[in-house]
């Protein structure tokens, strides 16, 4: 599966909202190590999970072997 870092996909909570979720996969052929999901603090959103793009926390855990998410809070995506 391609990364999807820059695409996010949306899931929708029973109350009405759209949290916005993105994908991050390891090495193309490799077993993923484990499945990680990233949550971002108060005042910020799942961007920042990976800043800069492509280089930041999320991109340096897939390149060693992760899958992982990031998912956006209510409010913040």
């Amino acid at each position: 599966m391609r990364d999807k870092r820059d695409a996010a996909s949306y899931v929708s909570t029973a109350d009405g909202w759209n949290l916005a979720l993105y994908r991050h996969d390891g090495p193309e052929g490799v077993a993923p190590r484990a499945i990680l999901l990233l949550q971002h603090a108060v005042f910020t959103n799942a961007l920042s999970m990976d800043f800069p793009s492509g280089r930041g926390l999320a991109s340096f855990l897939a390149a060693r072997g992760f899958v992982v998410y990031r998912l956006d809070f209510r409010g913040h995506g």
